[in-house]
């Protein structure tokens, strides 16, 4: 058995221990006042070499059946600059001896401890080599040597056989995961070259539909060759082909987009943990990750996925970016945004990859400055998908949604900076201001149906032959209720003065129109005003959209109308209805939706939406049709009440334990609960009750009395039996319980607390506190001798009646009684014992002497 972990991060062994080849494992990135652990068996030989011109430290293990090396890249300078700490520490798990690596001479002494004396390969010979396991021949580093240590005193290094073979002719075994999703069926080799292109001779091996890749039989020259560089496949958690490239330095055990982003930082002349550091720094990771052996995946880690995730979008969407409009290759063109982002990254350490102005400084950078492309627009929308893919780490299933973001977003993206019929020259998006002539106004839209199959287009409109730049501005409210086409137009002249005809269609007639007409025949049809029709309410007056009209024609049979005049008013809000489904168009083509629809939609349902964005650079116009799925989702269930109480309790309400039940006890019904809470829920989904366990409060009179005999719990499936259902319950009932609520006395009151949740099945809402009294009751006491018998008297025991007191008297004290009755009472009060007049009896011999001249009465 061995594991390793790397400041507080395992590193998986599975697929090296797992073939019969010498296996190595290359780890790097070390800090000083850090420790690596590597926890192994006894039965595990040990030896340490310095290699690499004696750069770095190897640790070999054997156990007679297999030898694994690590290989710790420059840890050599790490100890040799030391302060003492123990950066390494083997631990022998089944004796609890640890060996500890402070300094080169204690990495050194493991190996004169092991005996073994190394003369080939690049390894450095131990100064200090004996051939005894014991310290005592051992005069170079005895002076250094723990004798404290449990390791030392055990010899615990024993000779390691069969390792004097030549270094560059050990057959190797090395295995990794190529990851952004896992990525299956990429084609991975050594690049030996460092030409990033698979030649005649470069190992390559295939990953599995796991995202798993392997090489064996290497010699550690092949290994320690070149790069690892992977190209192609399909990644399994968005079904989408890789088509660009991931790297890492020679023995990384993952190949990602974090781990290729640094291998183009050390290619640029930092070191491995600068590299690391920058980026650790720049995006907020934590600094003890290793990122050339993390899987984020595996270790359920979204912070560091999403960071991944966003590089990925970043350089693969820059990447087909610079594919279309420069002519590159994609190979070519993802190595260069790759580089272009270490340098940019370098220059700027606090790069946001969400913030549009960083990106658009990148974009510009690759692309030369294209004149041609519209890098406002473009860094936009890949910033919003960053975001999206930033607050996905909250998200329910936080590498589902990424993978999803990915799916349907980058790659829309990604296929409109491909696409051949997208124009090449920049786009004039301008919102309409109030009194701007120089501006432009939405087109033409189409409703959107309520099946949600219709589209929104934009019109270009000619004026006298001129094009009209516009775009769409400010909100769009669609009714998803009618289908109803509008067309407004602004006139587009730099000139307040003019007179021009602007020709266009208004509406179209048909049933309940959002926007109607009205033309006053005195005014000599000088005003025009717009107003909202609903179906039940008559016109009036809504928004004034044209000041100061010389004319107006207008033909209502078929809707085509003229206007003379200056225009002066935006015309935005012209569609407000029921904000049934609200699409917010910006000047920089972004937009959002939002509809009351969407927190309806169930888990299982989606909403397809599609429209069309169009805009005109003056000379052309591109339609670009967006389609999006709403895919439903479950919303947690809401409890209003913030302080629910139920209704007072008193002690008589609890039921004593008659059949195993906990002693003293009340059934709360679930529904009684659910009505108390004020539950509601969006989603049209049944919902329920649940008991916080563990979450239940009992005081009396303000002391606390919680413990293991009070409680409340529910009766849920396991715990509801048919004992159950004959004291009346229903499953998923509550039960409060406590063996306190019988000894509380008139003048005492339990306040119980607990905590409930409401569930729809999916989701939980937040917890709330039940609270509810029980007021106390007195109880009555209790004689437990059923037949108590007093010490037998003799007639001696009688005195004569000298003072008037009937003849022939015993006095029998109060305490005597009480005593003999075994009187208790749940109630903490003072107790006494009254005779009950008038039923004493007399026998003598069997005969009954009951009279007038003898009885028992009470000296009250």
């Amino acid at each position: 058995m061995l594991s390793i972990e790397k400041y507080e991060q395992n590193i998986n062994l599975d697929n090296l221990m797992s073939s019969n080849e010498i296996k190595e494992l290359i780890l790097r990135d070390f800090q000083k006042g850090k420790t690596i652990t590597i926890e192994l068996s006894s039965n595990i030989s040990y030896m340490s070499e310095l290699t690499n011109d004696g750069k770095d430290l190897t640790l070999t293990f054997n156990d007679n059946a297999q030898t694994f090396k690590i290989v710790l890249k420059g840890m050599v300078e790490i100890l040799n600059s030391n302060d003492g700490t123990d950066l390494i520490k083997l631990i022998e798990t089944d004796t609890e001896k640890t060996y500890s690596i402070s300094d080169l001479a204690s990495a050194m002494e493991a190996s004169a401890a092991g005996g073994e004396v190394l003369t080939q390969g690049d390894g450095t010979q131990n100064p200090a080599q004996n051939n005894e396991l014991t310290f005592e021949n051992t005069p170079a580093l005895a002076g250094r040597l723990d004798t404290n240590n449990e390791f030392t005193q055990n010899g615990f290094f024993p000779l390691i056989e069969n390792l004097n073979q030549n270094n560059n002719e050990t057959n190797v075994f090395y295995s990794g995961k190529l990851i952004d999703g896992y990525i299956s069926g990429s084609t991975v080799f050594i690049d030996a070259n460092n030409n990033g292109i698979l030649d005649a001779g470069e190992k390559s091996t295939t990953t599995d539909a796991n995202g798993d890749f392997s090489f064996s039989g290497l010699t550690q020259t092949e290994l320690e060759a070149g790069p690892i560089v992977a190209f192609g496949g399909t990644d399994i958690s968005t079904g989408l082909p890789f088509e660009g490239f991931y790297t890492a330095p020679n023995g990384s055990t993952t190949v990602s987009p974090l781990s290729t982003l640094m291998h183009e930082l050390v290619k640029d002349g930092l070191t491995e943990n600068e590299a690391e550091s920058l980026i650790a720094n720049t995006f907020g990771l934590v600094t003890n990750i290793d990122l050339l052996n993390y899987d984020p995946i595996q270790e359920q880690n979204p912070q560091v996925q999403a960071i991944a995730v966003q590089i990925a979008n970043l350089v693969n969407l820059s990447a087909a970016l610079l594919s279309n409009v420069e002519g590159q290759d994609e190979l070519d063109a993802s190595l260069i945004a790759f580089d272009s982002f270490a340098q940019i990254l370098q220059d700027n350490p606090n790069f946001d990859l969400s913030n549009p102005a960083d990106i658009e400084k990148f974009l510009r950078e690759i692309t030369n400055n294209n004149p041609s492309l519209d890098f406002e627009d473009i860094s936009s929308n890949i910033a919003n998908i960053n975001l999206q893919v930033e607050q996905a780490v909250d998200a329910q299933d936080p590498f589902a949604t990424m993978a999803e973001i990915q799916r349907i977003q980058a790659e829309d993206l990604e296929n409109k900076f491909t696409s051949n019929d997208a124009p090449n020259t920049t786009e004039e998006v301008n919102i309409i201001e109030e009194n701007d002539l120089n501006d432009v106004t939405i087109g033409g839209t189409e409703i959107v149906d309520y099946n949600y199959t219709g589209s929104v287009a934009g019109n270009a409109t000619d004026i006298n032959g001129d094009d009209i730049e516009y775009s769409y501005a400010g909100n769009l409210n669609i009714s998803l209720s009618t289908t109803n086409t509008v067309i407004v137009s602004a006139l587009n002249n730099p000139s307040p003065e003019f007179t021009q005809v602007l020709k266009t269609y208004f509406f179209e007639f048909v049933s309940n129109p959002l926007v109607s007409a009205v033309i006053d025949d005195s005014q000599k049809l000088q005003e025009i005003e717009a107003f909202l029709l609903e179906p039940t309410t008559s016109i009036t007056d809504a928004i004034t959209y044209l000041n100061n009209l010389t004319q107006v024609n207008i033909d209502l049979t078929t809707g085509e109308f003229t206007i003379e005049g200056i225009v002066s008013e935006k015309y935005v809000n012209l569609l407000q209805t029921n904000n049934a489904l609200i699409i917010d168009m910006q000047s920089d083509g972004t937009y959002t939706l939002n509809s009351p629809y969407f927190n309806l939609l169930t888990p299982n349902e989606k909403l397809e939406i599609s429209f069309d964005y169009q805009s005109s650079d003056g000379m052309l116009v591109d339609v670009s049709t967006v389609s999006l799925i709403v895919n439903g989702g479950n919303e947690a269930p809401v409890i209003t009440v913030e302080e629910p109480i139920m209704s007072a309790l008193s002690e008589s309400d609890f039921a004593d334990n008659s059949s195993g039940i906990p002693n003293y006890y009340k059934i709360i019904s679930l529904e009684e609960v659910y009505n108390l809470l004020g539950v509601e829920d969006v989603d049209d989904v049944s919902l329920t009750v649940s008991l916080d366990d563990g979450k239940s409060t009992f005081t009396i009179n303000g002391t606390d009395v919680t413990g293991d005999t009070n409680g409340v719990f529910q009766l849920r499936d396991g715990v509801y039996n048919s004992n159950w259902a004959n004291q009346g319950a229903n499953e998923n009932d509550l039960v409060i319980y406590s063996e306190e609520i019988d000894s509380l006395d008139e003048n005492q009151t339990m306040n119980i607390t607990f905590d409930v949740k409401a569930y729809d099945g999916t989701d939980f809402s937040e917890a709330k506190t039940v609270s509810v009294a029980v007021s106390g009751e007195n109880d009555i006491p209790v004689i437990t001798v059923e037949e108590p018998i007093m010490s037998a008297l003799s007639e001696s025991d009688f005195a004569d009646n000298s003072s008037g007191i009937p003849n022939y008297y015993k006095i029998i004290s109060l305490e005597e009684v009480y005593n003999l009755l075994g009187v208790e009472d749940v109630d903490d009060v003072s107790l006494t014992v009254s005779l009950d007049d008038g039923k004493s009896t007399f026998t003598i011999n069997g005969t009954d002497v009951t009279g007038d001249t003898n009885g028992v009465f009470q000296l009250r």
